[in-house]
């Protein structure tokens, strides 16, 4: 509810100025995150696979599989460099350091406290084969898990099973 007050700030003079630059700070938060996210994906199967871990050992299994968190990771990462050129190059506007930083923020905060955690954490860059998978797991029978979901695919429309079977 706090933060609901910052609507206010909107009847001050610079009042814009101000939800620009909140703007600029979260413009391009989405992407970061999407790509996070499927980088994690993508390491994570990486090291499924270099521990000796199968797939029928996991509950859920994404559709796409690895191929759709590259895909996504991918496409987060042109997106990124589409807004640079658009950062540098502003459409209708000649390049500035204001535009740029406009329409670019987002990327060297969170570079810098990418860079802050690494230092002052001194977390090591983790390859597959050293990445914990144990810690935190839940023992899942998946066997049984996987003759219920067998069971639940059985009952279900044709029209799922058909987008099941495809994706």
């Amino acid at each position: 509810m706090i933060l609901g007050f910052i609507a206010y700030i909107n009847c001050a003079n610079v009042g814009s100025q101000v939800f620009d630059w909140l703007r600029a700070l979260s413009g391009l938060s989405s992407f970061f995150t999407w790509g996070s996210i499927c980088a994690c994906h993508i390491m994570f199967r990486l090291a499924w696979k270099a521990q000796g871990h199968t797939l029928d050992e996991l509950a859920f299994v994404a559709p796409f599989g690895v191929w759709g968190s590259i895909y996504g990771l991918v496409l987060n990462i042109l997106c990124l460099i589409a807004q640079f050129y658009i950062a540098i190059f502003p459409e209708h506007d000649k390049p500035s350091a204001l535009a740029f930083f406009q329409a670019y923020l987002a990327a060297p905060i969170v570079l810098l406290f990418y860079i802050v955690w690494k230092i002052w954490k001194r977390t090591p860059f983790m390859k597959p084969s050293t990445i914990d998978l144990e810690t935190g797991r839940r023992v899942l029978d998946t066997k049984e898990l996987i003759a219920e979901e067998k069971a639940e695919r059985k009952a279900q429309p044709w029209w799922k099973k058909l987008f099941l079977e495809l994706c």
